[in-house]
């Protein structure tokens, strides 16, 4: 009977959300999941705050070739968590580069223009794969180029969550896992 309760208690553990990530999937225009070639992927931290600073999805802008960096953090929201596009750098300006609203600063240096102080949250980022974007995710000191996690012109959403440890290992073991 105590050899049941703990086999049930330890699968029950298992499925309970408790560890932090950044995951990137698949996804179908509604940005719902779907089925895929590919996997997820997984960005992995075990103790929330390691990702204080965020992430940078960088890409080669389609009109004026110029590369943009886009600064995410990921913040509590009520009971989960979101992104928030906080900061955006850019070399020049092209249609769908956004203007500063409100109380954003706006910067030009030598090296690119800035716009910072952006509070723009957002459950999760949906994005296609660039043919000549040339999209990358860096996390850390780590840049890690999109193509070679999931298909060219494929829809991904990027998100923050919690995650179970049975995920977690089946995201291991098809070893979609990148540990920070």
């Amino acid at each position: 009977m105590l050899a049941a309760v703990l086999l049930i208690s330890f699968c029950a553990f298992l499925t309970v959300p408790l560890l932090y990530a950044v995951i990137l999937e698949p996804c179908a225009k509604d940005a719902s999941p779907i089925q895929s070639s590919t996997d997820d992927v997984i960005f992995y931290t075990g103790t929330p705050g390691k990702y204080a600073e965020g992430f940078v999805i960088s890409y080669t802008h389609s009109v004026n070739k110029g590369r943009v960096k886009d600064f995410y953090r990921i913040v509590k929201d009520g009971t989960g968590y979101v992104l928030e596009l906080h900061k955006t750098q850019f070399l020049s300006y092209g249609a769908g580069i956004p203007e500063p609203e409100y109380d954003e600063s706006f910067t030009i240096t030598d090296d690119y223009i800035e716009i910072s102080g952006m509070k723009r949250k957002m459950k999760s980022l949906v994005m296609a794969v660039g043919v000549i974007a040339e999209h990358s995710i860096e996390i850390g000191n780590s840049n890690y180029e999109l193509k070679k996690y999931f298909n060219v012109q494929e829809r991904i959403t990027i998100s923050a969550e919690k995650i179970s440890v049975l995920k977690y290992i089946a995201v291991l073991i098809a070893q979609r896992i990148i540990s920070m």
